[in-house]
């Protein structure tokens, strides 16, 4: 009586947002390589191209936004 089965059907669907998570760790992905590429180009004292700092920083406003928005 208190202990119910659950059907497959009525558990919720959790792969609802898989295009947002895909996107979310691909971001992530590039501002990882983007600060390890920044701490390498600078210990070799190289300068940072700017497309890599703009880069970095556009990814990670946008995964902020994600994650503030709950994806």
């Amino acid at each position: 009586m208190f202990l119910k089965k659950s059907n497959k059907h009525d558990k919720p669907d959790n792969n609802q947002h898989s295009l947002s998570v895909n996107i979310a760790k691909v971001l992530s992905l590039t501002l990882i390589v983007c600060v390890v590429g920044s701490i390498v180009l600078s210990i070799q004292d190289k300068p940072t191209p700017d497309l890599v700092t703009n880069l970095a920083q556009s990814s990670f406003a946008t995964l902020t936004g994600m994650l503030i928005t709950r994806l």
